[in-house]
């Protein structure tokens, strides 16, 4: 397979033997004599990649049992309790395999009074709202709350009501991901399984006390703007922590670049597309200012 070219990134020509030599702190490269008496490279992890590995299948393990409860509330989140396997595939990375800690029932019921369900307004420094926009919101808070768990279908998805539940929809399906957020496509698929009605992604626009829409990477992203603190999630979970520490082994070749580390044939391009395999590998989406000046609430 190391012979072939393969699809990495946007570069289709890029061959794997030269990707994996681009992170020498990642990948380490051996040889042996072929029957010509020809080396022939060998590539295996480094010890620090080992390590992060065994970690990482440490985390699985211990949270295995808790995967049937992550895709339980998945599922149940759909009007026919079934997704494709497919749909669920392109949330694997999102999802992380781990449950929450915190039951949905517990935390809903601290939010509802007296059958509404008021979200946290969760805004950056210097992000403001029209008065008439704050007051909607008031009232909109104030709206009866309707589960995302059980039928909507007596709803209008004219009114506020219908609406106040994707939102409640779409906040549940973010709080079910490891990192809070997913990328935008992702949910294109989702829209006939939660019974939704059409363009409504609209509601990531007209709720950005909500929700935040990143544009980094070119990639539009949808974050849950509660479960951060500035650019830092409230409670990181392990697996984020390693996924961390991957992109850090990747940013530091880099790093290593510029102090003359590696051989100088490293070229700038090499060295643009090393920084923009970094920057996919973080995957947090920082909320950026200019970003944030793209929000539209309608």
């Amino acid at each position: 397979m190391l012979g072939r070219d393969i699809e990495l990134g946007e570069n289709d020509d890029v061959k794997p033997t030269s990707f994996i030599r681009r992170y020498p702190n990642i990948f380490v490269e051996s040889y042996f004599l072929d029957s010509d008496g020809s080396p022939v490279s060998c590539f295996g992890l480094s010890p620090v990649v080992l390590k992060l590995h065994r970690e990482e299948l440490d985390v699985l393990k211990d949270n295995w049992f808790k995967l049937s409860d992550r895709l339980c509330r998945l599922l149940m989140l759909m009007r026919d309790w079934m997704l494709p396997l497919q749909t669920i595939d392109q949330l694997k990375w999102d999802l992380g395999l781990i449950v929450r800690e915190e039951c949905f029932s517990a935390k809903t019921q601290r939010r509802c009074n007296n059958g509404t369900f008021a979200f946290p307004v969760s805004l950056t420094i210097g992000f403001g709202l029209k008065r008439k926009i704050i007051e909607w919101l008031k009232e909109w808070h104030k709206l009866p709350y309707t589960s995302p768990y059980i039928d909507a279908s007596h709803l209008d998805i004219r009114t506020d009501v219908s609406e106040k539940r994707v939102v409640k929809v779409f906040n549940e399906l973010l709080h079910l991901t490891l990192h809070k957020q997913t990328e935008r496509k992702n949910v294109r698929n989702l829209r006939k399984p939660l019974a939704l009605p059409q363009k409504f992604t609209k509601a990531f626009e007209r709720h950005p006390v909500v929700f935040y829409i990143s544009k980094k990477n070119d990639t539009q992203t949808v974050v849950l703007r509660e479960a951060y603190n500035g650019t830092e999630l409230v409670q990181k979970h392990p697996l984020v922590k390693i996924r961390e520490e991957f992109a850090y082994l990747m940013k530091k070749v880099l790093l290593d670049m510029s102090r003359g580390v590696y051989k100088k044939s490293l070229d700038a391009n090499l060295v643009k597309e090393v920084r923009k395999e970094v920057s996919i590998a973080e995957k947090t989406n920082w909320v950026s200012s200019k970003d944030e000046s793209d929000l539209m609430l309608f």
